[in-house]
């Protein structure tokens, strides 16, 4: 297995690495999310499926989360029902980019690997911020409430 950290958008790193599958299921756009829940996904009311609260209980507990990690995902959760940029997340752990970039891929990885983790459902609210050049992240319901049974927050 090999390491490769590259900077830029997800449409430029697709563009330049087209034939690498870039685990989008992770995270998708979005500022709602509905309560029904449909095959451990629960849909949201611009048809983006966030995990279930099950789902996200066992993304959360199935590996032990790092530090970071865990202060990544309780900063965003207490901004609710605002976002948190990347570059703030950056600076509250203390990383580059590329290394912020690699704790966001692993979130991926622990996703993707999760046993009955539905295709396509994702894990965070995600934005692109075009003024800061930069995502904002927020958290579905779903997932503050797997938080709160996992007494991470």
């Amino acid at each position: 297995m090999k390491l490769i950290i590259v900077e830029g958008t997800p449409q430029e790193i697709a563009e330049a690495f087209p034939d690498i599958n870039m685990g989008s299921a992770m995270i998708r756009s979005t500022s709602a999310a509905s309560p029904a829940v449909v095959n451990g996904e629960q849909p949201s009311a611009d048809g983006i499926s966030y995990v279930s609260v099950d789902i996200a209980r066992k993304v959360l507990s199935r590996r032990k989360l790092s530090k970071e990690q865990l202060q990544v995902l309780r900063a965003i959760y207490k901004a609710h029902p605002g976002t948190v940029s990347g570059t703030a997340l950056q600076t509250l752990i203390d990383y580059t980019r590329p290394q912020f970039s690699g704790l966001m891929g692993a979130f991926g990885r622990r996703l993707s690997h999760t046993e009955g983790c539905p295709e396509g459902a994702s894990f965070f609210e995600q934005d692109w911020d075009y003024s800061a050049a930069t995502y904002v992240y927020g958290l579905p319901e779903s997932v503050r409430e797997a938080m709160r049974l996992e007494k991470l927050v």
